[in-house]
């Protein structure tokens, strides 16, 4: 996390560390998720919601792909910031 917040936040928000939960938290979110803690965080967001987030920040590609696409509601927005999963790529349709 880097810099304040500059928006409210009403999603849910997953992150990893409890000490980056407590920062969210204090910036306004309602709702945290620790990714660690929960493997299955996108059911986890989409429970939460009951129709799913507007924004997904992701930043784990193929690893954790599959998760942002079951938190997202539909016509949210998944946004690619980096690909950190090892030795993934995305699927070209994914990429266009």
């Amino acid at each position: 996390m880097h810099g304040d917040l500059a928006i409210p936040i009403t999603d849910p928000m997953a992150i990893t560390g409890d000490a980056k939960l407590e920062r969210l938290k204090a910036l306004g979110a309602g709702v945290t998720i620790n990714y660690r803690t929960a493997p299955d965080w996108g059911k986890k967001a989409r429970e939460l919601t009951a129709q799913g987030v507007d924004l997904v920040v992701e930043v784990g590609g193929v690893g954790t792909l599959n998760e942002s696409i079951r938190a997202i509601r539909i016509g949210g927005t998944i946004a690619f910031i980096s690909v950190c999963s090892p030795a993934h790529h995305l699927p070209n349709c994914v990429c266009r």
